[in-house]
């Protein structure tokens, strides 16, 4: 990251209980410096949070990850208030139709 400001952005967020997950997207993240980068920026430990996608496995060890905070849950119930519910905003578009279904079993024979 070449803005100063998101460390101090990504230090105030992990204070908040977020975690970050950082992934490298070439060989150029594994040098010293871009390294150290990605770790900074990355929640603790890092072997848990900073990936690389030359790596071959890492999309399902980033899904490992999410998976286990997502079996922890979240650390802090969120105690802030809740306001009055605003007025309803315009509707949406209309969708698109589902698909046809299968089709009913056949009937009985009708009389001669």
């Amino acid at each position: 990251p070449r803005n100063p400001d998101i460390f101090a952005a990504i230090n105030d967020a992990k204070n908040h209980g977020i975690n970050f997950f950082t992934v490298g997207m070439s060989t150029i993240a594994t040098q010293q410096n871009n390294a150290l980068k990605l770790r900074n920026l990355a929640s603790s430990p890092a072997d848990k949070y900073v990936f690389n996608l030359q790596d071959a496995n890492v999309v399902n060890n980033i899904t490992k990850e999410v998976k286990e905070l997502a079996e922890i849950g979240c650390p802090r119930p969120c105690t802030c208030e809740k306001g009055e519910k605003g007025t309803a905003g315009p509707p949406g578009k209309k969708g698109r139709p589902g698909e046809d279904g299968l089709p009913g079993q056949k009937g009985s024979k009708g009389e001669p």
